[in-house]
């Protein structure tokens, strides 16, 4: 992950220092749980569809279940908040490599 530059932009879209915080917290855990994945890489591969498939249904679908002890709140509303995260840095690499 691009931390610091994902702090600029979210600063730069008027993000409180807690949601950037929480946006690259995020990040963090989700490349830690699922298979150490690289969020930069998703993100050259195929803009993170890929990622985007373990959040859906609350992350209540085969590729989740895949994931062997993973501690994210699977089942949970809370997961859509990491679906959010993944879509805020897609739409900061959009931005940031079409300036």
């Amino acid at each position: 992950m691009d931390e610091i530059n994902f702090r600029k932009w979210l600063q730069k879209n008027n993000y409180s220092k807690k949601m950037q915080s929480d946006f690259v917290s995020r990040i963090k855990r989700i490349e830690k749980e699922i298979d150490h994945c690289d969020i930069d890489s998703e993100y050259r591969n195929d803009r993170c569809v890929n990622l985007l498939r373990y959040f859906e249904k609350n992350g209540c679908n085969e590729y989740m279940s895949q994931i062997k002890n993973c501690d994210l709140p699977i089942g949970k509303y809370s997961m859509s908040t990491y679906r959010y995260t993944i879509n805020k840095y897609i739409d900061f690499k959009f931005d940031t490599n079409n300036q």
